[in-house]
């Protein structure tokens, strides 16, 4: 991450980065990533960028969709982890696309936790799952954030 940091010297100031998210990973640990995911998309001195199949996104948001109507109009917190879906957005920088992907999370954990065999193309979800030339999955989601003194 030689580039962030460049950047944050030419800024003049500090900042770390880490990789959020990458492999497998049980259901348990998740639903964990998700609740930070969730957390810290909120903070303005995080980013994260998600680097999937030879291109990088930006995650710049979530929606908690209810999966029984009946809870439609009930916050959120008062509703099982299981009885929601979650959905991520995601702002695309190619001229190919949308500027803006609105994705379920369980196709970013498909994507993130394929072993090198097997590659998820977020951007093309109709090509299902498809084989790795590479043989190593690059894909990840990368945390970058602001460090005041």
């Amino acid at each position: 991450m030689l580039w962030f940091r460049k950047l944050c010297d030419l800024h003049k100031v500090k900042g770390e980065a880490k990789t959020y998210w990458r492999g497998s990973v049980t259901e348990a640990g998740s639903k964990t990533i998700l609740e930070n995911y969730m957390r810290d998309i909120k903070d303005p001195k995080k980013a994260f960028i998600y680097h999937c199949y030879k291109h990088y996104l930006t995650p710049v948001g979530y929606e908690v969709v209810p999966k029984n109507s009946s809870n439609a109009f009930t916050r959120a917190t008062k509703v099982s982890f299981e009885e929601n879906e979650y959905w991520v957005l995601i702002g695309e920088s190619s001229k190919a696309y949308p500027g803006l992907h609105v994705v379920k999370w369980n196709d970013i954990e498909k994507d993130l936790t394929c072993d090198g065999k097997f590659v998820y193309n977020i951007r093309q979800q109709y090509k299902g799952m498809q084989k790795n030339k590479d043989k190593i999955n690059y894909h990840r989601l990368i945390l970058f954030e602001r460090v005041d003194n």
